[in-house]
């Protein structure tokens, strides 16, 4: 082979192995994301499947417009409440009013749990998968606010609920 042709070919394997790491990044359980370092101090988590085969995670598929459970956490220094929002793109950690006017609901949570500890809610999606919707993403985050009502750190990193109807 020439020298040429290795470096294409070496240039590839390096180009596929950068493409793969945020799809690692969306599939790694709260053991690993520990290990690489924590974005924010508020963790959110989708519940996946149920009762013996249920797992948490960043994304989870439904095939009907159905309540989904979540869980949070969080440990942000100066937080007093949360809130969710459930948005139709991933507003990410981006906090400044005209991003948190996307959300197409905001929903408070109350008091923050004991650290270290998590709280399970639902939130029923059939409202914001009205037909003819054949299929759809949303996104979940949650905010930390102070005692003044303002935000308190990163938000949480987002969990995507796929819906896709089943014909």
């Amino acid at each position: 082979m020439k020298r040429s042709q290795i470096t294409r070919i070496a240039l590839a394997v390096i180009l596929a192995a950068t493409a793969l790491l945020p799809c690692a990044s969306l599939a790694q359980t709260g053991r690993e994301r520990k290990k690489l370092g924590s974005l924010t101090n508020t963790s959110l988590q989708v519940r996946r499947f149920s009762g013996e085969f249920a797992e948490w995670g960043l994304y989870t598929d439904i095939s009907s417009p159905r309540a989904v459970t979540f869980h949070w956490g969080s440990k942000q220094p100066g937080a007093a409440r949360a809130f969710y929002q459930v948005s139709e793109e991933n507003l990410t950690f981006d906090t400044k009013p005209e991003t948190m006017k996307k959300a197409l609901k905001t929903v408070p949570l109350g008091k923050l749990p004991a650290a270290g500890s998590v709280v399970q809610f639902d939130i029923d999606f059939a409202p914001y998968l009205t037909p003819p919707s054949k299929s759809k993403d949303c996104y979940v985050r949650v905010f930390t606010v102070d005692d003044q009502g303002n935000v308190v750190g990163p938000p949480s990193l987002s969990a995507k609920v796929s819906y896709s109807a089943v014909n």
